[in-house]
């Protein structure tokens, strides 16, 4: 996890349990991390090397910043979507969608979903990074 977020121009901003919460300056950066994040544990699983499936969910935002820390609605919701998340997939909310897209031509995704997030009023649409067409892409890919 920390040599894919480097890679990707990100940082582990902390860990929670099982969990981290990483930060990157752009969606697009942060969408590639996660695809980067999950082939490594398919080619982890595949080999014997290690037995996980990883969840990961990617949200922009403006999250409110407390020292070292990451904090607010955004946050708040990053962390919700991943209720949405099947193991060894990687959702992306439709803000993270919409500011990557242009950037990520060799990612494909699933159709749009809508979801109840708890704790919020209303649906969320969210998109599934769509296995059948993902192209392995690097971090530092266009």
């Amino acid at each position: 996890i920390e040599r894919v977020a480097k890679a990707g121009k990100g940082e582990i901003v902390k860990r929670l349990g099982d969990g981290f919460l990483l930060a990157f300056s752009s969606a697009s950066q942060a969408v590639r991390a996660a695809v980067s994040l999950q082939e490594a544990a398919r080619r982890a699983r595949t080999s014997g090397e290690l037995d996980i499936e990883l969840r990961v969910a990617v949200h922009a935002g403006e999250p409110l910043i407390d020292q070292d820390d990451l904090l607010g609605h955004d946050v708040n919701l990053t962390a919700r979507l991943l209720d949405c998340c099947k193991p060894g997939r990687v959702v992306i909310s439709e803000a993270a969608k919409e500011m990557a897209e242009k950037r990520l031509r060799k990612i494909a995704f699933g159709k749009a979903r809508r979801v109840k997030i708890r704790g919020l009023a209303g649906k969320v649409t969210l998109y599934e990074v769509d296995p059948a067409n993902r192209v392995s892409a690097s971090p530092s890919g266009s």
